[in-house]
């Protein structure tokens, strides 16, 4: 009976010590509790080497540890992250094992005493003491081996394969004062990289990313890459081929400039304009493509040897392949490549302030549910009442021209500068046919839509010379040939948003202008400083 009794004490107490300890923290009432997922949990790899992409589901900090069975850490495994919030994705790399052991690690994400973990597992080799094969290397290509260094060095790097053991591979890395180096193996030799950002960045946002195509990521604004000093020598040509960064980035031009430094902070990176002395000569700003697919070259001069200059981001992009071009001091550069330095384009001296560009971000203009995109084509045959051959016209208030769509005719106005000889705008019936503005300060006026404003013009451009066309988005049509001339991104004819922008001139290029505090019911006009054509334009209208 006392036996019996004391049982049923002990079984209270238990369960009273039980629902007490239930009972909720009042401090931590409404507030989540930390989680962190990873997928997958689990890496098996043969004995050789193995990478594993890992996707964290959190809603916290965490950090990176990777330990044995006895919580000593393990060399044997790499994670090109440390630290992390929320949710996000790193690698896991697995090295070769040389020996003839199994072993096993823990990948370890922790807050506190939130955890997760990755239980890694590799077999052991069969044959440890067997060298590994060797490598043979790809035969050298023409113009880019360097052994040995002529008068001339030619050295193309290829961002879209695997990255080089080094190379971080994902953003907000622990942000180095000055970039970090990276490697980058090619003919033999080792040329070193600087990954950077502006002085006092918090995370640093430069990688080689491995998210779908692997892609060189200048992953923020204000980010700069250091490019290869080589000894004796002088860098007089970059020629860089651009990639879609991200679907976020996907309405943004990237902006790039070629400088010889790293400004000490955002703001002062911000502020950096083609008249900046860090700004080298033939380095000036260059719009890219938003979605990738240019190639844009920068003619250098005056460049000091052994030294290390910089491919600067005011807008963030990306870039595929990099063609890097020097020459040895005492010799002649090589000529330049005309048909793509911007600085050979008729007046290089009225190229505007891209400082003045509004501040990079994400695309200010959401379109509502009143919104309509027009697609006209020019490439099909040309309509009935378009002029097809310069000068065919001559008329000072230009020629309206209709474009029937979707069972509505859209008026169209080709224009030249007031005192043009000639008109110089009309579609070209090819064959392939396109809309040529075939000289330089001529217009194109855009339809109006009852109701709406003019919100965003997309451009899809055609070779039509060895000059690099320069358009933007005006408000009307210049009185001369020299007030066109003098338009600048400072002019009061430029629509915020329609500020300069400069096309390939090898075409192919796709230029977006999104623009803000337009008027209803008002014909605006693409104004070409330098001349060049269009396939395919579409237009957007908004209430």
């Amino acid at each position: 009976m006392k036996k019996n009794l004391l049982r049923l004490i002990v079984a209270v107490s238990a369960l009273g010590f039980l629902a007490a300890g239930c009972e909720k923290d009042p401090k931590n009432e409404g507030k989540e509790d930390q989680f962190i997922n990873v997928s997958p949990d689990k890496i098996e790899a043969g004995f050789e080497e193995k990478v594993t992409e890992i996707t964290v589901e959190s809603n916290c900090s965490w950090t990176i540890s990777k330990t044995d069975s006895e919580g000593t850490a393990v060399d044997w495994v790499k994670c090109d992250k440390t630290t992390g919030k929320d949710n996000t994705t790193f690698n896991v790399k697995v090295f070769k094992n040389e020996t003839a052991s199994a072993r096993r690690a823990t990948v370890t994400l922790a807050s506190g005493d939130t955890k997760a973990f990755i239980d890694v597992s590799q077999g052991a080799n069969p044959n440890p003491e067997k060298p590994d094969d060797p490598v043979i290397p790809d035969d050298p290509q023409p113009g880019t081996d360097p052994e040995p260094y002529g008068d001339v060095v030619k050295l193309a790097f290829d961002f879209t394969q695997t990255p080089f053991d080094g190379w971080p591979t994902a953003s907000n890395y622990d942000h180095t004062e000055g970039g970090i180096n990276c490697v980058y193996p090619l003919g033999g030799r080792d040329y070193t990289f600087v990954l950077a950002d502006c002085g006092g960045a918090a995370k640093a946002q430069m990688y080689w990313a491995v998210d779908g195509t692997p892609r060189l990521a200048f992953g923020a604004q204000y980010r700069y890459l250091g490019l290869p000093a080589i000894d004796g020598y002088i860098l007089c040509s970059v020629a860089c081929t651009s990639v879609l960064l991200n679907d976020a980035s996907a309405s943004m031009a990237p902006k790039m400039a070629i400088t010889n430094k790293i400004a000490a902070s955002a703001a002062d990176a911000k502020a950096i304009t083609d008249d900046s002395a860090d700004i080298v000569a033939g380095g000036k700003f260059q719009t890219w493509t938003a979605g990738g697919g240019g190639t844009y070259t920068y003619n250098l001069t005056g460049l000091a040897v052994n030294t290390v200059y910089y491919i600067y981001a005011l807008v963030k992009g990306a870039v595929s392949t990099l063609e890097l071009t020097y020459y040895k001091e005492g010799t002649t550069p090589p000529a330049p490549d005309p048909g793509t330095d911007p600085g050979t384009d008729p007046d290089p001296g009225t190229d505007p302030d891209p400082g003045t560009d509004p501040d990079p971000g994400t695309d200010p203009y959401q379109p509502s549910a009143d919104a309509i995109a027009l697609s006209f084509d020019f490439t099909v045959t040309p309509l009935e009442g378009w002029p097809t051959e310069a000068k065919g016209y001559d008329t000072s208030t230009g020629k309206e021209c209709v474009y029937p769509l979707e069972g509505k005719d859209y008026s169209f106005l080709l224009a030249d500068c007031g005192g043009a000889a000639n008109a110089n705008m009309f579609w070209n019936p090819g064959p392939p046919a396109f809309l040529s503005f075939n000289a330089q300060y001529r217009y194109l006026g855009l339809p109006t839509v009852e109701g709406l404003r003019l919100k965003r013009v997309y451009c899809e451009n055609v070779y039509l010379s060895t000059q690099v066309p320069k358009f933007y988005i005006t408000n009307k049509v210049a009185a001369s040939a020299n007030d066109a001339k003098a338009i600048t991104n400072d002019s009061d004819d430029v629509v915020d948003g329609g500020e300069f922008q400069t096309w390939d001139a090898a075409g192919g290029g796709k230029y977006t202008y999104t623009l803000s505090g337009t008027e209803l019911n008002t014909r605006y006009y693409i104004y070409a400083q330098v001349k060049g054509a269009v396939s395919k334009l579409v237009l957007t209208y908004d209430k």
